[in-house]
């Protein structure tokens, strides 16, 4: 026990004395608490005897490891023996010495710091800048030596991680008067670089994240902690009406415990609102800003100023209501490919010309940026980043992505170590000679949460190749048939497969009698195999391997190409398998079809972090049919298996230089893990499965009330389409003797038919326009929710489709479903504002409408209604695992079959629902 206390506190010990070390005293009395002074300086003078002879290891080791950079300095080992591992070993094994025993060996790192050669501290600069905010004034003072030292040689190395590390919250006060010192060395040295490189930086830091886009966040942020208070102050207020005090009592508790509840919620918008403001006080508008300020302020500010103080007890919702509309608007805005003008978004960068700045991630000095590209293109996934050209000095085009709300620290340091690691394969004769390497591209944080990643040019996603197939069988189908594309077949192409895979699932388990359930974990395994089999024998596994045969002009260069791909593929399996890379999807995997070499993008979900996520990644890496195929006819016996040995001999036999490096990630406080991040995602997730459970349950209470509704309005509708028929048919006089000819039988159908042609283009009177009015009351009820058992569910409806769920998320069909509750409602008032309009407007006097846009009215408002009771249906499959009386009463094929269908393949759907629902 004493000696594992020695080496616990080994490294806090200073001027090599263990009784100034107050940690080690302190838990030394502890663990021998009755000892006297003389034993205790006993004990301590053995400390101080091993701790020397400890030190004295260390500094003949980091002497050695200086004493080896120094001699490189002399001696090139490109030609007669490996360099990559040693220089990686001894530059991070001084730096891991000076973070734990820096203090006790000051002589040696003063003698030899200044020393050193810069291109081989060039590569761990990342781990230099995470080791400045280490608590010992004298290691952070080393550190900025080591940086000052590759400063001197060339600053532009350095530019970002200084912006970066300045800007960091994590940054101490000690840190910033560090790089204080060295952003003061790089002003005297280029001022002008330093200025304009700070202020490029600012500018693409504010085009990561729209002020649109920021806003949309902090209400999808706030959405759920704003439902919860809301239940809250529900119960306040309907406590408070029971009560007997004055009205205006009432009102003044219930406000003071609303401003109590919404503290948290108002003083984010505040944060917001202020941010707002400033741009506008300090006139540092863009016409993006102000594009933005004219179109959507007005209601921002209204919604701010109901946030703060509602009219009255009643109406407390009116203000974050309107916020909820203003998202609605922003984020059908923002979820699609929209192409933004430089010169709106950022004037300073459009303006900018024949710059001294360096281009990111390039080290050739004689590279700079001359000029921006003209548009942003705003890539609509969660995240929404941007997309620009950099115009090189030697004018090629660069290209570049800007992504916000991501740390992109952890991708930073997987480059590094690819970069790594390519050295250690190109240093092995073998591995060499078959131009195995793992592709890597340039990554600059500019932020903790923002900054740049290189676009990877002449590379395609491997779902591009999937959707591509899609659009030609679709497309061949419709050749075929001599058919035009339909709105499923469209439909269809739009589908990712996660939808499909969820689709499928959920017909086998109502096939296998089972319940849909909203937790993925209850699914049996044998259902998830066997749709996953389907769907794999549906898809060609092929795909890739005709991409690489028909992209090569001769069958040498299609060899090439095709041993390129599976030596490729090996490596970056092998390392990903090292380091536990997970998010394996086709969107993150691309081919460059000139090489045939595979490439991995966002290594976000790596160090088994996939075994943590909602659905748990277990496999090593990715092997599926399309890339087993392409590996051709020995499949993995081939040269996939031949690289995956070689590359993992290679990294066994550099283990320690992997460890090494990998070492910085347990002492790097830069590195952002996301845990909290997650960690938040997943409450919103447990949130939203809650609060979909919860809707069910509701629902399923009022089954009775939506089951008689369902009933009613299907019958109305019926009759009001067999009434319009009938009228197209014998015309307006049919309106009169209606009622009184129920029982009659119905003409013949070529008559029917033929008369019906003859008068569709007939205008419809106003009688015939407020008959079919009185005939739509129950529909109407529906529509205002006067008496609709929806009424009280609306609010969590809100709470539910304002979340992003990710695509893959079992969740996704309910959330759209509570989505299409909402629009179905809208878009059956706007059928009943057509309606009144047209009755409103032609008093008196026939109608603009005809027989058949009557018809026609109708058939959509029928269309409308089944798409409302589908979607109620589906919400209600997610609720507890019990009988559902709503889907009972919705889909018996008896209730289905008297809603007519608008056209034969929807009548067949929904009969084939319906007799699933009933086996």
């Amino acid at each position: 026990m004493l000696f594992e206390l020695l080496t616990k506190y080994s490294s806090s010990i200073e001027n090599n004395s263990c009784s100034s070390c107050q940690p080690l005293m302190n838990g030394l009395r502890q663990l021998v608490p009755f000892l006297n002074q003389e034993n205790e300086d006993g004990i301590v003078s053995v400390y101080d005897t091993l701790h020397k002879m400890v030190i004295d290891k260390f500094h003949a080791s980091a002497q050695a490891y200086f004493h080896y950079l120094y001699l490189d300095i002399h001696i090139s080992h490109k030609d007669s023996m490996p360099t990559t591992s040693m220089v990686t070993t001894a530059t991070l094994r001084i730096l891991r010495i000076l973070s734990k025993y820096g203090t006790s060996l000051q002589d040696v790192y003063d003698k030899n710091v200044d020393t050193v050669r810069v291109n081989l501290w060039k590569h761990v600069t990342p781990q230099l800048f995470a080791q400045l905010n280490h608590p010992s004034e004298f290691v952070r003072q080393t550190i900025s030596r080591f940086i000052l030292v590759i400063c001197e040689s060339d600053p532009r190395e350095l530019m970002y991680d200084v912006i970066v590390s300045t800007n960091s919250s994590k940054t101490n006060r000690e840190t910033i008067k560090t790089l204080e010192m060295i952003t003061n060395h790089i002003k005297a040295r280029d001022a002008l670089l330093w200025v304009s490189t700070t202020q490029m930086a600012e500018e693409i830091q504010a085009m990561t994240v729209l002020i649109e886009e920021a806003i949309i966040d902090m209400i999808g942020t706030l959405q759920f902690d704003v439902m919860q208070k809301f239940r809250d102050l529900d119960a306040i207020y309907v406590k408070l009406a029971k009560t007997s005090m004055e009205a205006s009592e009432k009102e003044k508790i219930f406000m003071e415990n609303y401003r109590s509840c919404m503290d948290h919620t108002i003083g984010c918008v505040d944060s917001f609102m202020e941010s707002l403001n400033s741009i506008e006080r300090d006139n540092i508008l863009t016409p993006h800003h102000e594009w933005f300020l004219k179109t959507y302020g007005k209601y921002i500010k209204e919604a701010h100023a109901l946030l703060l103080n509602p009219t009255c007890a009643k109406e407390y919702r009116e203000g974050w209501t309107l916020f909820q509309n203003v998202h609605g608007v922003l984020m059908a805005d923002t979820h699609k490919l929209r192409i933004l003008e430089l010169s709106q978004v950022s004037p300073y960068l459009y303006s900018l010309k024949s710059t001294s700045i360096g281009m990111p991630g390039h080290s050739n000095p004689n590279l700079w940026i001359d000029s921006f590209g003209t548009n942003v293109v705003v890539i609509p996934t969660k995240t929404k980043p941007k997309k620009l050209d950099f115009r090189g000095s030697d004018g090629k085009r660069y290209t570049y992505l800007f992504k916000g709300h991501e740390d992109l620290h952890l991708d930073e340091r997987i480059m590094q170590l690819l970069t790594t690691t390519n050295g250690l394969l190109s240093e092995n004769r073998t591995t060499a000679s078959r131009g195995m390497r793992a592709r890597t591209y340039a990554v600059i944080p500019l932020r903790d949460r923002s900054g740049m990643i290189q676009w990877v040019d002449d590379a395609t996603p491997l779902f591009a190749l999937y959707k591509q197939w899609q659009k030609r069988e679709s497309a061949a189908h419709m050749v075929l048939t001599n058919d035009k594309p339909n709105e499923a077949t469209l439909a269809a192409i739009a589908k990712r497969p996660t939808e499909q895979f969820n689709e499928r699932v959920y017909a086998a388990l109502k096939e296998a009698g089972l319940r849909v359930s909203s937790n993925r974990k209850n699914w049996p395994k044998h259902i998830l195999r066997k749709v996953y089999s389907e769907l794999a024998k549906e898809t060609p596994k092929d795909l890739l391997e005709k991409e690489l045969y028909y992209s090569s002009p001769t069958a040498e260069e299609w060899i090439n190409k095709s041993n390129s791909f599976a030596r490729s593929l090996a490596v970056t399996s092998m390392i990903g398998y090292i380091i536990g890379l997970g998010d394996r999807h086709l969107d993150n995997m691309l081919v460059d079809f000139k090489s045939g070499e595979m490439v991995h993008i966002d290594y976000g979900v790596c160090f088994e972090k996939g075994r943590s996520l909602r659905v748990p990644e277990r496999v090593p890496y990715r092997l599926t049919q399309n890339l087993f195929s392409a590996l051709g006819v020995l499949g993995v016996d081939g040269p996939f298996r031949a690289a995956a040995e070689e590359t993992m001999r290679v990294l066994r036999k550099h283990k320690e230089v992997l460890i090494t490096l990998l070492d910085a990630f347990v002492y790097d406080p830069l590195v952002d893990w996301e845990y909290e991040a997650e960690e938040a995602g997943h409450r919103q997730m447990k949130e939203l499965q809650r609060s979909l459970g919860l809707l069910a349950v509701q629902i399923n209470q009022n089954h009775a009330q939506l089951g008689y509704d369902y009933q009613t309005i299907a019958d109305q509708l019926t009759d009001l389409e067999e009434s319009v028929r009938r009228w197209q048919v014998f015309g307006s006089d049919y309106v009169v003797d209606d009622e009184e000819s129920e029982e009659d039988e119905d003409p013949a159908t070529g008559d029917f038919e033929q008369n019906g042609n003859e008068t569709a283009g007939y205008q419809v009177p106003i009688y015939v326009l407020e008959t079919v009015k009185e005939q739509l009351l129950s529909f109407r009820s529906i529509v205002s929710k006067a008496r609709s058992p929806l009424e009280g569910i609306l609010p969590l409806l809100e709470s539910i489709i304002i979340i992003e769920a990710d695509e893959d998320n079992e969740l996704l069909p309910a959330q759209k479903a509570a989505k299409s509750v909402f629009d179905v409602l809208a878009r059956m008032n706007e059928q009943l504002k057509r309606l009144e309009k047209q009755i409103g407007a032609n008093r008196d006097c026939d109608s603009e409408w005809t027989y058949a846009q009557l018809s026609e009215f109708v058939q959509l408002t029928q269309k409308l209604y089944r798409e409302y009771c589908s979607s109620l249906k589906i919400l209600e499959e997610f609720g507890p695992e019990k009988t559902s009386g709503m889907s009972a009463v919705i889909t018996e094929e008896s209730n289905l079959s008297i809603i007519p269908a608008i056209d034969d393949t929807e009548q067949t759907e929904h009969h084939r629902d319906a007799a699933e629902s009933q086996t």
